[in-house]
């Protein structure tokens, strides 16, 4: 087992930009009064000052070390400044103020820590926002420890750092062994009595006690008296890289203070320089106040600031430590840059890889020793092609007192970006404003319908001309509810028998439809019926509408919709499921597949079959489920992990997976095209759309997609059309702008087999979970790579098909013997020509 630093509780790759270092510490002014009380069996942790308009509460009373904990917040104000929505919306979870730091969230609602990596607060996301508070499901730590231990604990709700409303809420839980009321340290067992304290011996001879002066005389010049109970505590977070809400270098230092006099402001000093606040800060009713400071550019070590209002002061102990991340999610053949902070100065960074490799040069490591500041970057760190994907990377470092010390960065080697045979595609983009998240296509008129939603300020349904992908019409006054709150449209189907547009309304967990012809609204369902609705898919049969729930009691269920009817019609139950995600329905067979965003399971529900439902278990390490494509040539169903970037294959006959593949960071999306009979998985965090052949489960191509590439659908000619929410920034206005392109394959396409040979059962290796395949291999760079320019969909080289022209050419003059067909099939082996080229039964 290696002996190294480890990320807080192994953080996940996704987080990217910013990385964190937490030790908590506390120094009182006087004889130290603590936020955590120790009875005889149990910790009584108190709770913070609330303020603010909200309800918040937890499920149950009573939990074990690593139960999921589920959180409700209710009756609180709008997230909103000035009366207009915010652009980001988001509020804060803490676990005991601080004390005590969170696990990575495996389970629950997946929630990542604030900046990628401050493990003392988890962040709720906008998408998890209902129109006056939270739903929110968190893991607890999993073993108690020094400082996690049996008793009370208080999980407390922050929101004002968006720039909306200030709210403070906290609920108190209990924790024990067997998560049991009953039993020690339940909420019906608190054993509430402290420990009696030891009193002092008696002296022997006791000295006299100063009498009262009968005539005291006042002093002119009194000196402001300490309170013996203030105290402080604080930690704090390094920035890596710059992010959304910090730059690199920033030390964001938090505090927390108890024993204040209430009502007085707060300031902060550190090095004896008084630094100014993030935000003004107020001792509340209690005595208690939390606020934040940033510092720049410290190195590794211990430091303290010291928090005062008025007469009263108390100092606080942080500790800052090293951290280290990896531009471009690390993929795999990249040219990254390895940033690293809070490294102890002088320090030399000796090694960046994974287990037993280093990819830094002789010159990299020669230059690469850490100035004052605790800052390195290191550019063009190659990751070689054939990096093992899913690998953690580490990074090594020696100080000046010759110790060394090998770390994790917050990253796994992801799939590579590197685009493949993009030459064999054609294709358009075109821009529209922000907040692009998904399209569906009617292939009776060539139009394409794009949802976009940005938050609850503005909403717009496009449609589209498939082949130019001009505007043809658009919506965007959409419904209000109460609150002049826009009905935001984010998922969409189209019913094409009725020409009618079904969109999910997410944030206020309804949906509505509209016409396709002139997208007129024709209905809106009621709030509420189906909490953050994500996808609708349309029986075109029957006209009933299936829409998948993420959030709240229905988040193992999928909720029916009749049109004519004014509520739903009826709810599909999922066993083990924790949040249904995306819906892939077959028209012909009436097969409905979904996959599990919390726990690792897909599913099949038979609409022609009374709704029956098969349940099918992935692997156990398989997390966050998002995306399902069914090919119904080989009933495999492919089904995307958005935190692993890479797609498993069920085979929905034998219930058995048969292969993983690597795809890209944030494999959130995946489509089934019948025409090329390709499956098109989308790739948010690598910006890519990687095209799996089914009929061998190897990536076949690569196709750029932009930033923050979002969703893929496909047309009955073949096209498929990719929308992201790249948000760039351009024009004299500074409008940001998101992207649409299509693509289409103009290779050789399968053909039907006449004469079709019984399937083979999976092979035993082929079926363990465990056992994933390694990327295919691409050519290993030279020492100085040159750069090569990406094709672009709008101008695709000729250069494959000029010599698959010339070898069918050839092949249709000779015929396919013996001596041909194997040359050919050794061609397509060795990646000369591509595989899709070869008819099935010459392939190797």
């Amino acid at each position: 087992m290696k002996n190294v630093v480890a990320r807080n509780a192994t953080q996940r790759a996704i987080a990217g930009l910013t990385s964190l270092a937490l030790v908590a510490g506390t120094l009182t002014v006087m004889p130290y009064a603590s936020a955590q009380q120790q009875t005889s069996q149990c910790v009584v942790n108190k709770a913070r000052g609330e303020n603010g308009a909200g309800a918040f509460g937890a499920d149950k009373s009573t939990y074990k070390p690593g139960d999921v904990v589920k959180l409700n917040g209710a009756v609180f104000d709008a997230r909103q400044s000035n009366g207009q929505p915010i652009a980001n919306p988001y509020l804060a979870l803490k676990l005991d103020s601080n004390s005590n730091t969170w696990p990575v969230q495996e389970d629950g609602s997946l929630l990542e820590f604030k900046d990628g990596s401050d493990a003392t607060t988890l962040i709720v996301p906008s998408h998890l926002l209902t129109d006056d508070g939270f739903e929110a499901e968190v893991v607890l730590p999993a073993e108690f420890d020094n400082n996690f231990k049996p008793g009370k604990h208080i999980i407390t709700v922050l929101g004002g750092a968006d720039g909306g409303p200030t709210v403070s809420k906290s609920t108190e839980i209990w924790v024990n062994e067997t998560g049991n009321d009953d039993d020690a340290c339940g909420v019906n067992n608190q054993n509430p009595q402290p420990q009696p304290q030891p009193q002092p011996n008696p002296q022997p001879n006791p000295q006299p006690q100063p009498q009262p002066n009968p005539n005291p005389q006042p002093n002119p010049n009194p000196q402001p008296q300490p309170n013996t109970n203030a105290s402080a505590s604080a930690s704090a977070s390094v920035s890596a890289t710059d992010g959304r809400w910090s730059k690199k270098g920033d030390i964001s230092v938090k505090f927390s203070v108890e024993g204040f006099p209430k009502g007085e402001k707060v300031s902060v000093k550190y090095d004896d320089k008084e630094i100014p606040l993030d935000k003004e800060v107020t001792v509340d009713e209690t005595g208690k106040a939390t606020g934040s400071v940033t510092l720049r550019d410290l190195p590794a070590g211990e430091y303290e600031i010291t928090v005062t209002a008025k007469d009263t002061h108390a100092n606080a102990k942080f500790q800052v430590n090293p951290v280290a991340t990896l531009s471009d999610n690390a993929a795999a053949g990249s040219a990254v840059t390895f940033n690293g902070a809070g490294l102890p100065a002088g320090a030399k960074i000796t090694a960046v890889g994974t287990d037993g490799q280093n990819w830094l040069t002789k010159k990299q490591v020669w230059d690469a020793v850490v100035p004052e500041n605790g800052q390195i970057s290191i550019t063009d760190v190659q990751i070689p092609a054939d990096a093992k994907f899913g690998e953690i990377v580490y990074y090594t470092y020696t100080t000046n007192d010759g110790k060394k010390v090998e770390a994790e960065t917050t990253n796994k080697v992801n799939a590579s970006t590197e685009p493949v045979s993009v030459d064999q595609y054609s294709g358009i983009k075109r821009e529209l404003p922000s907040g692009l998240y998904q399209s569906a296509v009617n292939n009776d008129t060539g139009h394409v319908f794009v949802t976009s939603a940005q938050r609850t300020s503005k909403s717009t349904i496009y449609k589209l001309d498939l082949k130019t992908l001009d505007v043809v019409a658009k919506n965007d006054a959409l419904e209000k509810d109460g609150a002049d709150n826009v009905y935001a449209a984010y998922g969409v189907a189209l019913d094409n028998t009725r020409n009618l547009v079904w969109v999910t309304d997410t944030r206020q967990g309804t949906v509505s439809v509209y016409r396709q012809s002139d997208l007129t609204h024709v209905k809106t369902f009621p709030k509420d019926v189906a909490p953050h609705s994500r996808d609708v898919a349309i029986d075109e049969k029957t006209g009933l509408a299936y829409v998948s729930v993420v959030g709240g009691d229905n988040a193992n269920k999928v909720v029916v919709f009749d049109l004519n009817q004014d509520q739903p019609i009826g709810t599909i139950q999922l066993d083990g499921f924790d949040g249904v995600m995306s819906l892939d329905l077959n028209q012909d067979t009436g097969e409905l597949f979904t996959a599990s965003g919390g726990t690792p399971k897909a599913a099949k529900i038979d609409l022609r079959n009374g709704n029956q439902v098969t349940i099918y278990n992935l692997p156990k390490n398989f997390a966050s489920g998002a995306g399902v494509a069914y090919d119904p040539v080989s009933k495999n169903l492919f089904v995307t992990s958005q935190r692993s970037g890479e797609a498993v294959v069920l085979s929905t006959e034998t219930k058995k997976v048969v292969a993983t593949i690597p795809t890209g960071a944030g494999a959130l999306n995946a489509v089934y095209n019948k025409d090329d009979k390709r499956v098109y998985v989308t790739n948010r965090g690598a910006g890519t759309v990687t095209v799996i052949d089914p009929a061998t489960n190897k990536v076949v191509a690569n196709l750029p997609a932009g930033k923050n590439a979002n969703h893929t659908s496909v047309a009955a000619d073949g096209t498929i059309i990719t929308v992201n929410k790249a948000g760039t920034v351009k024009g004299e206005g500074r409008q940001p702008v998101d992207e649409v392109y299509t693509y289409k394959f103009n290779g050789v396409k399968p053909q039907p087999n006449p004469n079709p040979q019984p399937k083979p059962e999976p092979s035993k290796t082929s079926e363990k979970p465990t056992e994933k395949p390694k990327p295919t291999a691409d050519p290993k760079p030279t020492d100085k790579p040159e750069p090569k320019p990406t094709p672009t969909p709008q101008n695709p080289s000729s250069n494959l098909k000029g010599i698959r022209n010339l070898l069918i050419t050839v092949f249709s003059v000779l015929g396919l013997t013996g001596l041909f067909a194997g040359a050919l099939g050794a061609m397509a082996k060795f990646n000369v020509i591509p595989a899709s080229w070869v008819p099935e039964q010459l392939r190797f």
